[in-house]
């Protein structure tokens, strides 16, 4: 199995359901792109979210065991001192930083939207 099937099963087996269909809706998913990180999965989709109390990038992986890591990832902005100094006014570098205390491990496809859900738009 190729990336782009892994992550069309990933968004498929996201979106069983009619409430899990009205929970990404909810999310704003958008900007979706897959690919795999060598060694550490076999595959992974991201998405760009803007939900209620989360917006950022959420990326779904792969693992090994047949289970799915979620990571939750915000692009911090950091001041980048040499263009500020050469520019004379603030210039800054947008970093993307996960979210560690965020991050599920061993989720099941059957619990995934419900456990992003939770995250992106409850407490």
């Amino acid at each position: 199995m190729n990336t782009r099937d892994l992550a069309n099963e990933i968004m498929r087996q996201l979106n069983v359901g009619s409430e899990a269909k009205r929970n990404v809706m909810c999310w704003g998913a958008n900007g979706y792109k897959y690919g795999e990180d060598k060694g550490k999965n076999l595959g992974f989709l991201k998405f760009k979210v803007s939900g209620l109390l989360f917006k950022g990038i959420v990326k779904i992986s792969l693992m090994f065991n047949d289970t799915y890591k979620v990571e939750f990832i915000k692009n911090k902005r950091v001041k980048n001192e040499l263009l500020s100094a050469m520019y004379g006014k603030n210039k800054f570098d947008t970093i993307p930083t996960v979210m560690e205390d965020m991050t599920m491990t061993d989720v099941y496809c059957d619990v995934l939207n419900e456990s992003i859900d939770r995250t992106i738009e409850r407490k």
